[in-house]
C-alpha cells in the first residue's frame, strides 16, 4: 500500500499561471499619477477593458480608471498574488480582502491593458501627453472642453478662439 500524502507534499493541479512582463510599460509611465497625463487614446484602452469586462461579468461594479493606472504604474509582473497583495494592501481600494475571482478580473484588465498599450507605444502612438509626440494630442481635459464647447452650438469665432488657447502658435 501506499502511504497518503501530506497536504504540502500534493503537486498543485490546473493550469501553470502567465505571468506578465510590465516591467517595460511601468518605467515609460514613471511619475504619471494621474488620468490626464495620459493621451485619450490611452484612456480609451483603459476604459474599453474596464467595460468589456464589466458587460461579460454582467456585474453592476465596475473598476475605477485611475486605480488600474496605478495598479500598472506600481506592478512589475501581472500576476494573481502579487495584484490580491496590493488590492489588500492599499488603502486606496474599497475593500481589504477580495475575492479570488475579483482579483482575476483586476489581473485580466490589468494584462489586457498593458498589453494594448504598450504596442500603442512600440507602434509609434504616444502614450503620455508629455511625451515629444504626445503633444499633438489632446489631453483629457482640453477634449472634455473641446466636447462641451461643440455641443453648445458655439460660433466660429468663439471655435477659433478656444483652439488658439490649445494651440497658441
Amino acid at each position: 500500500m501506499t502511504k497518503k500524502k501530506e497536504p504540502h507534499e500534493l503537486k498543485k493541479r490546473g493550469r501553470k499561471e502567465m505571468v506578465h512582463q510590465n516591467n517595460d510599460l511601468r518605467s515609460h509611465l514613471a511619475g504619471v499619477k494621474n488620468l490626464n497625463q495620459l493621451t485619450s487614446a490611452a484612456q480609451n484602452v483603459i476604459k474599453e477593458h474596464i467595460d468589456a469586462m464589466t458587460k461579460s461579468k454582467g456585474s453592476k461594479k465596475g473598476m475605477v480608471k485611475k486605480n488600474i493606472l496605478l495598479l500598472l504604474t506600481m506592478m512589475g509582473d501581472i500576476s494573481i498574488a502579487k495584484t490580491k497583495a496590493i488590492l489588500d494592501s492599499n488603502e486606496m481600494f474599497e475593500s481589504d480582502n477580495y475575492s479570488k475571482s475579483r482579483v482575476n478580473d483586476y489581473k485580466v484588465v490589468l494584462t489586457g491593458v498593458s498589453q494594448e498599450l504598450w504596442a500603442m507605444y512600440v507602434n509609434g502612438t504616444p502614450i503620455r501627453t508629455d511625451d515629444p509626440r504626445g503633444g499633438e494630442f489632446l489631453n483629457g481635459e482640453e477634449l472634455y472642453n473641446l466636447t462641451r464647447l461643440i455641443e453648445s452650438n458655439p460660433t466660429k469665432k468663439e471655435l477659433y478662439e478656444f483652439i488658439k488657447i490649445i494651440y497658441p502658435s
